[in-house]
């Protein structure tokens, strides 16, 4: 009896064990039962309210029509989030709508971000990996001041956000290196990769050949960049993915987000965090030009708008091949052929602007824009402020907003600092 008693309590122990296990294993950012959880929730653009019938309260977001960005902080998030691996939430939309939704756990100087489709009038729940999200800025594990959700501008939404929830497992936040292969190559070409390491990068492949010569060619690469885009070098040492092929560039591509129709005539994608190309002559303009943005964002910052960091790939692309952005692009400034500045600043991603049509808005007219606009801002007004792109890399909202902000930075409006480009481009 003894034996079975003492057998009863060890099993009894062991289930109230795991019941606290579990329980410490997920926590319970928000559900919306107290409505007191209002005045830890920060709203920026908008009007939030608690709705429902208890059990079963929920946020509810109420969006406007607006040329802003708009986001809610829910400041109940735990501080250290290094041990968690998964965010899971609820979330619907009062009708089917496009409108994209950043979830992002932010700190000070930095955040993870991930977008996440909205679906519709049902509720949908959505489960993010946090060693999947994207780390913007400088982020601070350890002190995180909340949890972020966000829309662009948009025509107007209601949006209502239930049962924020994280959860602690092994690995925690960070994704291990074979982990990152595996996402990028596949299992099976994942086991063939190696590591190439020079200075300022560190090259994965299942090629060799691709490993020489990317070893060789990338220090030099890094060299020129930092001289057109005058820096010193860039911090850290930078992952590069170098597939056998284009095909499977574009492939990992769709997997990650990107339009097939992008995919398949991208020669090369690059970030703060990482840049991904495929086997070719390492040395090409091409190659040197998507360096420069990740060289750009981790020296300036990953923010200020896709017109900033793609101009920074396009007069690096340019002066490597040997063409002055400023005079390629004279004729058009001169006759007024250019997508108006504002437009291009406001704009989440430059290339939406093209048009089949041709003219100001083909993709080669607005690649020469970018390049000669970048060359311009490098050449006058960084010249009288040297934190200049360190403080329009830094603007982190979209459209009508990143314009008022950028304007705030130059200290006059869009259509002066338009004014003044184009007097130093004729």
């Amino acid at each position: 009896m003894t034996i079975v008693r003492t057998a009863g309590c060890l099993l009894v122990l062991c289930l109230l064990l795991a019941t606290v296990a579990g329980s410490e294993a997920r926590v319970v950012v928000a559900d919306f039962e107290d409505a007191g959880i209002l005045t830890k929730t920060k709203c920026t653009n908008g009007k939030i309210a608690i709705d429902g019938d208890s059990p079963g309260h929920w946020l509810t977001w109420t969006i406007p029509a607006q040329e802003k960005q708009a986001w809610i902080t829910i400041k109940t998030v735990p501080a250290d989030v290094r041990e968690f691996r998964r965010l899971r939430f609820r979330v619907r939309a009062d009708r089917k709508t496009k409108v994209p939704l950043s979830v992002r756990l932010r700190s000070d100087k930095g955040c993870l971000s991930k977008d996440v489709p909205l679906t519709g009038t049902d509720w949908t729940e959505v489960e993010v990996l946090l060693p999947e999200m994207e780390i913007i800025g400088t982020l601070d594990p350890e002190a995180v001041y909340g949890c972020r959700f966000l829309v662009p501008p948009s025509e107007g939404v209601v949006l209502q956000i239930d049962d924020v929830e994280l959860f602690r497992e092994p690995g925690g936040y960070r994704q291990t290196e074979a982990e990152i292969l595996t996402e990028v190559f596949g299992k099976k070409r994942a086991k063939k990769v190696r590591a190439y390491e020079t200075e300022h990068f560190r090259i994965y492949t299942d090629s060799r050949a691709a490993g020489t010569k990317f070893k060789k060619a990338m220090e030099p690469a890094h060299d020129f960049a930092c001289r057109a885009l005058m820096v010193d070098e860039m911090p850290g040492r930078l992952p590069i993915y170098v597939f056998q092929s284009r095909k499977l560039l574009a492939a990992y591509l769709v997997r990650i987000g990107h339009s097939k129709e992008d995919a398949e005539k991208t020669e090369g994608w690059s970030k703060a965090a990482y840049f991904a190309t495929h086997y070719r002559a390492p040395m090409t303009a091409e190659t040197v030009g998507n360096l420069a943005r990740s060289i750009f964002k981790r020296v300036h910052g990953g923010a200020g708008g896709d017109w900033l960091s793609n101009g920074a790939v396009m007069y690096v692309t340019h002066r490597y091949a040997k063409v002055d952005s400023k005079e390629a692009f004279a004729a058009s400034l001169e006759a007024g052929d250019y997508v108006p500045l504002r437009e291009l600043m406001a704009a989440r991603k430059v290339w939406d602007l093209a048009a089949a049509s041709g003219g100001a808005r083909s993709d080669a007219a607005i690649k020469r824009q970018l390049g000669a606009l970048f060359q311009w801002l490098q050449a006058v007004p960084c010249r009288d402020r040297p934190g200049l792109f360190h403080d329009l890399a830094r603007i982190k909202s979209d459209g009508a907003e990143r314009v008022a902000q950028i304007e705030k930075v130059f200290g006059m409006t869009t259509e002066k600092i338009e004014t003044a480009w184009k007097k130093w481009g004729e």
